[in-house]
Order: structure tokens, then sequence, then C-alpha cells
């Protein structure tokens, strides 16, 4: 025979009101409150399981990567093929005409089409959440035209970005292919169950052979359902797919798009020098305000000083009018 347990001198404090005693092998509910539970205490296995806003997040993180990806990758394939059609038209004539002079310029015209193109693609990958760095902007250049365009030609940075501009479009071809196709897949395969019947249904009306893939292989499984299955396996590889074939682009913009340790060190070195020269023009013109400001009104008014004093010495010695002229002088100079 089983007793109930004794309440407790705190429970006997709290509540001094004699309980019912509870019946033999009777579950006991649970006197804790939710907020007096322990940290790290499990829920009660009563409590449904509520989804929590990190897995919504999580999901609506997953749909918007998806989403991105697919995005970034459809558009790659035109845009490589514009910049490439352009770059190696432009490229191409330009050697061949340097020869007589005309190609530097068209060369040059190579390299700005080149930097425009890599800031497009710079923002679409920033877009989809890959950050490429680029150099700041140079310090203002006192040199001409024409040294600044030798400059320009000279330019490891846009070199590599016209080369970026030749070599995505292969890339981006082998990508546009695979993500059209996984895209196809799931599009056809997860419809599966609705038009497969429809077709197999003019098929058969229309007196065509319609014969399967799985009646060609044997197999005892329903079209239909072998093209569901491929579009549900298709789905459920999709975003790693998406995210490894965006990840090759976002390799090759980082190699070809992104500044070395050694350029970017030359260009905060050029800037540092540039802020350090502007600073130092700012404090000399500072310096000769406050020597302008300070030597004009003392000259002043020593000569001032020195006119009364003469002034003193010509009326002390009794000469009016020679102290007269000597103050008119005197204000006249001031004034």
């Amino acid at each position: 025979m089983t007793t109930t347990p004794a309440a407790t001198p705190a429970q006997q404090t709290l509540d001094s009101t004699p309980t019912a005693p509870t019946a033999p092998n009777a579950p006991t509910a649970p006197v804790q409150q939710a907020e007096g539970l322990p940290d790290g205490a499990p829920a009660p296995s009563s409590a449904a399981p509520i989804p929590t806003p990190k897995t919504k997040a999580d999901r609506l993180a997953l749909l918007k990567g998806i989403g991105l990806d697919s995005a970034y990758l459809l558009l790659a394939f035109p845009i490589t093929l514009v910049s490439f059609t352009v770059l190696i038209t432009m490229l191409s004539v330009g050697i061949g005409l340097i020869i007589v002079w005309i190609g530097i310029p068209l060369l040059f015209a190579t390299l700005v089409v080149g930097h425009w193109f890599a800031n497009l693609e710079r923002v679409r990958l920033r877009a989809r959440g890959t950050d490429i760095e680029q150099l700041p902007p140079p310090p203002p250049s006192t040199d001409g035209y024409f040294r600044r365009f030798l400059k320009s030609l000279a330019n490891p940075v846009w070199w590599r970005e016209t080369l970026h501009g030749l070599v995505a479009f292969p890339v981006a071809t082998v990508t546009w292919c695979i993500a059209i196709t996984w895209w196809s897949v799931v599009i056809f395969g997860l419809t599966g169950p609705l038009w497969e019947p429809l077709m197999q249904r003019a098929f058969d009306a229309n007196d065509v052979d319609s014969t399967g893939f799985m009646e060609t292989m044997n197999w005892p499984i329903p079209e239909w359902l072998f093209y569901f299955g491929a579009g549900l396996l298709a789905a459920i590889t999709l975003p790693f797919v998406l995210r490894g074939l965006a990840a090759v682009h976002a390799g090759l913009g980082k190699a070809l798009l992104s500044p070395t340790r050694g350029e970017m060190a030359k260009r905060i070195a050029a800037l540092s020098q540039a802020r350090d020269q502007a600073s130092a023009a700012e404090a000399q013109s500072l310096r000769r305000l406050e020597r302008d400001l300070h030597d004009g009104p003392q000259q002043a008014l020593i000569r001032l000083g020195m006119d009364l004093s003469a002034v003193e010495r010509r009326l002390a010695e009794g000469d009016t009018a020679a102290a007269s002229n000597c103050g008119g002088a005197g204000v006249v100079t001031v004034g």
C-alpha cells in the first residue's frame, strides 16, 4: 500500500490548509510554474512543439538564396555573351591596328569597356551576397592627358578586368546550362503526375507509339512516379547545385576583380601622401593668414607710436606748425 508523501515545510508555510489525500498510483501534476523552471529544463511533454522564428527565418533565407542564385546564373550567360563579343572584337582590332598607332586608343577604349563590365559584375555579385574588394579612387593627379592615358594602358587592374570579361563567358555557358537543366528537371518532374497521363491519352488517341523509359528498361514503375522522384531529388539538391555554380563565378570574380595586396598598399600610400600634402598646404595657408593678421596691425601701431613721439618732441620744442604736420601725417598713415 502506497502513501502520499508528506508536505515539505515550505509548502506548509505557504498553504496551511490540509490537502486531500491523493489516490494510490495516481500521477501527480506538475506543481512548478513556467517561470519557476530552472534554466535549461525541458518543456512539459504535453506541450506541442512550436516552430521558432529562427526556423522560419532559415526557410526564408533558403528561398531567398535560391532566387538570388537563380537570377544571377540565368542572367550570367546573356551578359557575358555581350561582354565577350564586344571585348574580343575591340581587342582584336586594336592589336591588329597597333602598328599604325590607331590601335592604341582602341585598346584604351577596350580597357574602359572592360572596366564597365567588371563594375557590373561587382554589382551582381554584391546583390547575391558576395562582396568584391575594389581599389579606392586615386588621388587627384596633376599629370597631363597623355600621361594619364599611358598610365591607364599600363594599369594591371584594367587588364585583369578585361580578362575577366573574356574568361567569364565559357564559365557562364557551362553554369547556365547546368542551372537550366536542373530547374527543368524540378519543374517537369514535380508536375509529372499532371502532364504524363494527359500525354499518354493524346498518344493513344492518335495511335502514336507511347513506349516510355520505364517500359524500355523493363522497370515495374509508372512513368509519372519516376518523373516525380527525379523532380523531387532535383528539388532537394537544387539549393546546393545553384550555390556551387554561383560560387564558381564568385571565385573567378575574387581572383580577377579583387586588387592584390601590393596594389592596395600602393594606392593607400598614394592617398596617404596626398592627404599629408593637403594637410601641409592647409597648415601653411593658416600660418600665412595668421602672420598677415598679426603683422599688419602691429606695423600700423608702431608707426602711430613713432608719429605721436615726434609730435610730442615738436611740441616740447615749441614748433607748433611742424607738430601739426607730423600729427596730420600720422593720422593719414593710420587711416
